[in-house]
């Protein structure tokens, strides 16, 4: 299971989401919203694992294919649809850092990924790669196109990572 403390400010992730009151309404939006993810992932051979709740996320999910973890699924309280992504972190010591960097970000917005870099701590960049999927059009076909452009993207990050 992720550890997703990061994401979160540390006190109001200690309380966790059992000290989170929501209304009936919210929590039937959640289990619908869990109910459409596993019916979705399932249809396109995947499981949905390590089911997570907070005061800001309504779900997360760890993503397998077979027995790897391909990415994540999550879904904020008040998004209006879902995100797949994944979390790196890469040395800034690497050769060459920059310019590799700029080619993960060019290798990231041929497949439409949003990339977020943060500096967890000093000497690494965490790199967060993330996909909207609007819950509208949220069905087994569009997880299935977005995971796949994530997957690419990953290999192809691998790629210049080890070049």
């Amino acid at each position: 299971m992720r550890d997703l403390s990061r994401y979160f400010n540390n006190d109001r992730w200690k309380r966790g989401f059992n000290n989170q009151i929501h209304s009936r309404g919210h929590l039937l939006l959640q289990h619908k919203d869990k109910q459409l993810a596993k019916e979705c992932a399932k249809k396109i051979g995947l499981r949905l694992k390590g089911f997570q709740a907070n005061d800001k996320l309504e779900l997360f999910f760890d993503v397998y294919k077979g027995e790897d973890n391909i990415c994540y699924l999550s879904k904020g309280w008040g998004d209006p649809g879902f995100r797949i992504g994944e979390y790196i972190e890469i040395d800034k010591d690497i050769s060459n850092f920059k310019n590799r960097f700029y080619r993960i970000l060019n290798t990231c917005s041929k497949n439409l990924i949003s990339v977020g870099a943060s500096e967890p701590e000093p000497g690494k960049i965490g790199i967060s790669l993330e996909i909207g999927l609007y819950q509208q059009g949220f069905n087994e076909e569009v997880l299935k196109e977005a995971i796949d452009s994530l997957e690419d993207s990953l290999q192809g990050i691998r790629i210049i990572l080890e070049s």
